[in-house]
């Protein structure tokens, strides 16, 4: 028997994000300002970021005895196999990061997904974070979903990598969206805060089952340590 109820996970998927914002504004802050005072720099490559970003802050626990977050029972797990195809025998998507806490030992459904793209200005990458991010989770244009939906634990992280207008990137981004999911986007993202190198926001989509799926996104700027 299923020791979680429906209104249980809801509420154990909210403290849970709210852990998952904190490690990511936390990890992706001292990335940033370890790296500008050594003058480092990471490869303009999305993995490379990711893969560097999990295991010296996020997954590492001397980082997070440091700033005091060795309690935080949650851990970010890279390249993760998402959606078993039974018929195929293969997995339908591949994580970014997927995040779990202790109460996925006992049910596999709570967990996050956190599908990362680099942003540099250019409508190129700008159409990759839809097509090839947001698009995984609503399945409009792949014909498709690749990441399930399980206790609505969804969220885009986007490396801005050059120094360019965050808001200007949201707007072009969102028109994208709108042209391709046409009444589909429901809400298109919309900024509920905004510092001087994050731009917080969520969206909702009618997906291609035909359900409605909020989002969050999380825009990091990193353009002083890529290169």
């Amino acid at each position: 028997m299923n020791r979680f109820g429906e209104k249980n996970k809801l509420i154990l998927a909210e403290n849970m994000q709210k852990k998952i914002k904190k490690m990511l504004i936390l990890s992706c802050n001292a990335l940033r300002n370890d790296f500008e005072i050594r003058g480092y720099k990471l490869p303009d490559d999305e993995g490379a970021i990711s893969y560097y970003l999990i295991e010296e802050y996020l997954d590492n626990d001397e980082f997070r005895r440091k700033n005091k977050m060795e309690f935080v029972n949650i851990r970010f797990i890279p390249e993760y196999p998402e959606n078993y195809n039974k018929d195929k025998g293969n997995y339908r998507g591949r994580l970014d990061m997927k995040v779990i806490g202790e109460d996925f030992l006992h049910d596999r459904s709570i967990y996050a997904v956190i599908e990362c793209k680099r942003l540099d200005g250019e409508n190129h990458l700008k159409r990759e974070y839809v097509k090839e991010g947001v698009d995984r989770f609503v399945g409009i244009l792949q014909g498709e979903i690749k990441y399930l939906r399980h206790t609505g634990m969804d969220m885009m992280l986007g490396y801005i990598v050059k120094d360019v207008d965050m808001d200007k990137v949201v707007s072009d981004i969102n028109g994208y969206l709108e042209k391709k999911y046409k009444e589909n986007c429901k809400k298109h993202i919309t900024e509920k805060k905004k510092e001087d190198d994050w731009l917080l926001g969520d969206s909702i989509f009618q997906c291609i089952d035909g359900n409605e799926r909020q989002m969050e996104h999380m825009l990091c700027k990193l353009h002083t340590v890529v290169g």
